[in-house]
Parts: structure tokens; sequence; C-alpha cells
């Protein structure tokens, strides 16, 4: 029984109606950012860490990304490879919602080798530094 609240197996029950409404991948991504322990991200597959990751990235404000992060990366072989691939497929679309996601987005990736690598890569092949601006042009 205390096995069943460390790690809130029913939580499970409440992913297929989240995902049902309107905004329902920012709402489990929320979720997922409270996530109190390890245990209970067990709740969780990569494909919902994939549909928040996206939701949490491009939705205003996009501050709730940061939190998400930080809880994800407690599961490194499960669901941390699910964020960084989506990270990388949707970094351009959320940096073009307004640039403070842009700066949100470069300040998480500082903090996570692997999101920082996604993000030095897009960077390197648009010309951009990591800081996100274009280098001056050579006379």
């Amino acid at each position: 029984m205390q096995d069943e609240f460390r790690d809130r197996a029913y939580l499970r029950t409440y992913v297929p109606s989240l995902l049902a409404m309107e905004n329902g991948a920012f709402y489990l991504g929320n979720m997922i950012a409270s996530a109190d322990t390890a245990a209970e991200l067990k709740n969780y597959e990569p494909e919902h860490v994939a549909l928040c990751c996206r939701a949490l990235m491009t939705t205003n404000p996009a501050h709730y990304f940061d939190k998400f992060a930080k809880s994800v990366a407690r599961d490194k072989t499960h669901l941390w490879p699910a964020l960084v691939e989506t990270f990388g497929g949707h970094l351009d679309e959320a940096i073009a919602k307004t640039p403070d996601h842009g700066a949100l987005l470069r300040q998480v990736a500082a903090k996570y080798p692997d999101l920082k690598a996604v993000l030095e890569a897009r960077s390197a092949s648009q010309g951009i530094s990591s800081s996100g601006q274009k280098p001056p042009a050579l006379a």
C-alpha cells in the first residue's frame, strides 16, 4: 500500500482523459513536471513525454519546460531520450513563437549536455552562435 502512494500508479488512469482534452498535453506535462519521485515517472511513457515536451516548448509561457526537463532527467534510460529527440525536432517551432522562447530554451539546454548538444548542432547548421546571435559579417 505504501508503494502505491510513492509511485502513484493511479496517475496512469488520468493520462487518456488528459490527452483527450484541449491543451491536455500541456496539463500532463505539468503533472510530469510535478512528479515527486523517479518511481512516479514510471507511470508515463516516452510517447507522453514527446507530446508534453512539444506542448511545453511551444505554449506561452514556455517557462514550464524547465521544471519538466528537470523532472524527466531523473529517468535517463526510459523517458529522457524522448525529451531530447522532441526537443531537437521542435526547437525551430518553439523559437519561432517568440524571442523569449529561444532565450528560455537556451537557458534550459545549458543545464543538460544532451540538450546543449542538440542546440549547438542546430546553431552550427544555421550559422548561429549558442547564444542565439548570428556572427557579424566579414568585411
